[in-house]
């Protein structure tokens, strides 16, 4: 089975659990692992946070973009425009989105933020292993990301369930590793 077929099969088992998450599950882990990023110092240290905006019971950090917004910092969420290419928006409300591609929800704003070395980015993702490589939806989009700014020093910080942990995932050579995770273990 080469790598594409293998990473097929972990997203497809991985995202199969969690459609059968039930909500209390959901509630409960997206409270703790919100606690542990506002505990960090990863988190306390950043002038930006770049969040995602959670749909099919992914992690719920709504709770972190609402502690930023109030902290001062600057926050922002990602918009795709096409095949692996993404900007993170500016928010100054946690109200301030639309549906967008693939029907997640998306800023309204035009406010393109540039990364930095004080910028923390929470990831979202189908299934992570041991060395902080991740799985998404396949797309792209966050790897090709990481890539372009490759040189700002931005934290990237994995977040998950940790029964999305997988002993291993292949790896290529567009595969970008995360600095860090945060689960609810």
């Amino acid at each position: 089975m080469n790598n594409l077929h293998v990473k097929k099969h972990i997203r497809r088992t991985y995202l199969d659990q969690r459609k059968a998450l039930g909500q209390d599950h959901v509630i409960a882990s997206s409270q703790l692992i919100s606690h542990r990023i506002l505990s960090s110092e990863s988190y306390r240290l950043a002038k930006t946070i770049f969040c995602y905006y959670p749909s099919n019971k992914e992690c719920n950090i709504l709770d972190v973009a609402q502690d930023a917004l109030n902290e001062g910092k600057i926050v922002a969420f990602p918009k795709s425009y096409n095949q692996r290419y993404m900007d993170f928006l500016q928010i100054h409300s946690i109200t301030s989105f639309e549906k967008g591609r693939f029907d997640i929800m998306e800023p309204i704003s035009n406010q393109v933020v540039e990364p930095d070395q004080d910028t923390l980015v929470l990831v979202p993702g189908i299934a992570f292993d041991e060395k902080n490589y991740r799985i998404g939806y396949g797309g792209g989009y966050y790897d090709s990301y990481f890539d372009r700014f490759s040189k700002s020093g931005l934290k990237k910080i994995g977040v998950y369930y940790q029964w999305q942990k997988t002993p291993m995932i292949p790896v290529e050579l567009h595969d970008i590793p995360l600095d860090h995770i945060i689960h609810d273990g």
